[in-house]
């Protein structure tokens, strides 16, 4: 403790609104006071303060992409359109001229939005994962392509999204019909946690070892325990 607070004072951040904001996130997260949801405000607001401090609360999905991957994802945008425009044709011959306008505007948009500008949680804390290094968005995306999970989301960043939107949206998780299960809640909450806080120590420069949340047990563990290969289950994600 006093070595993270030597830490804390020599950093250049010390005092900074978005220090202490995310600062407060970690505390409220971890105290159990609360529900599951409340722990899920928590981290969301926490992480989506830390993406806008450093920018990447907007992503720009076409120039993020290599040119073999952007070319290719332009080609079929493209087809897409001409395809829904012929369409849109083909109603305003037959009369439809609401549907017509309404395809027109699709086509449009699937071509200039569909993989321009977004603001999307989840690869924002992807994004923010790669500044400081960390390979959790990868790993946990393998192990999903391993092990598919049963609401079919199909990656990491998609169920942070998921259950971002669900609780700022709705309030609250539907686990008495089935929707959501507690248990990957839960096991998503205890992650982001660990990765908050993994991100504070960074930003103040800590460089020695703390307890883990997701670890449940005694531990002291690095920072940087994190690597690319560490199996997903020590991250709470259960291997079959």
């Amino acid at each position: 403790m006093g070595y993270l607070l030597t830490r804390y004072q020599a950093s250049p951040n010390r005092g900074e609104p978005f220090l202490n904001v995310a600062l407060k996130h970690v505390i409220g997260a971890a105290s159990h006071d609360g529900s599951v949801e409340d722990t899920t405000v928590y981290l969301c607001r926490g992480l989506e303060g830390l993406c806008d401090r450093y920018g990447f609360k907007t992503q720009y999905l076409l120039e993020q992409l290599d040119e073999p991957r952007r070319r290719e994802v332009i080609a079929a945008l493209e087809a897409a359109m001409h395809k829904i425009r012929a369409a849109a044709r083909s109603a305003s011959r037959a009369g439809f001229q609401d549907q017509a306008r309404l395809m027109e505007r699709i086509a449009d948009r699937a071509r200039s939005n569909a993989a321009n500008k977004d603001v999307d949680f989840g690869l924002a804390v992807t994004q923010l994962l790669k500044r400081f290094g960390f390979p959790d968005a990868d790993i946990i995306d393998a192990y999903y392509q391993r092990t598919p999970r049963t609401d079919g989301i199909p990656t990491w960043s998609s169920v942070l999204s998921h259950y971002r939107g669900t609780i700022m949206h709705r309030g609250h998780y539907k686990f008495s019909n089935g929707t959501h299960d507690i248990e990957d809640v839960i096991r998503i909450n205890y992650h982001l946690l660990d990765i908050l806080i993994r991100i504070v120590l960074k930003i103040v420069g800590f460089d020695g070892t703390y307890q883990s949340p997701v670890i449940r047990a005694t531990n002291a563990v690095p920072v940087d325990w994190v690597t690319s290969d560490l199996p997903a289950d020590r991250l709470g994600y259960n291997t079959v």
